[in-house]
């Protein structure tokens, strides 16, 4: 039973993250169009507060997704609001903690290159995770 469970919640993150991705590339699709390119703001610095907690009977990090640029240093505030310890892995940026329930932690990103990259709660993988997508300036 526990394992059809996993496979359940584990169905149900995949399409949360694929349907994620594509609005994502639907949103910024008009932003890297040849015929309507829009130029990318001055490097900055970008605060990104990420937050994990039980949203609707799944435990996942709000916001889903999130876009930076590159040369872009961001400071991402991870909040556990949950009532256990979650992880928090950005894959290929080396980062990966956890969190402490009803504590935060930041993590600071620079010089990040232009791709998308998953976050997700590495402890429970049924929980829901979100992307970084770092667009080319």
């Amino acid at each position: 039973m526990a394992t059809q469970e996993k496979q359940s919640g584990r169905g149900i993150a995949y399409v949360a993250v694929a349907i994620s991705v594509i609005a994502l590339v639907v949103a910024v699709l008009p932003l890297v169009s040849p015929s309507k390119q829009v130029p990318a703001p001055s490097p900055t610095s970008r605060n990104v507060t990420l937050v994990a907690d039980l949203l609707a009977g799944s435990n996942r990090y709000q916001p889903a997704s999130f876009i930076a640029f590159q040369g872009d240093s961001l400071l991402i505030s991870v909040r556990n609001n949950g009532d256990r310890e979650h992880g928090f892995t950005v894959e290929g940026v080396g980062i990966t903690d956890t969190v402490q329930n009803g504590t935060s932690k930041v993590f600071t990103l620079e010089n990040v290159r232009p791709g998308l990259y998953q976050y997700y709660c590495q402890l429970h993988p049924a929980h829901i995770g979100g992307q970084l997508l770092v667009l080319p300036r």
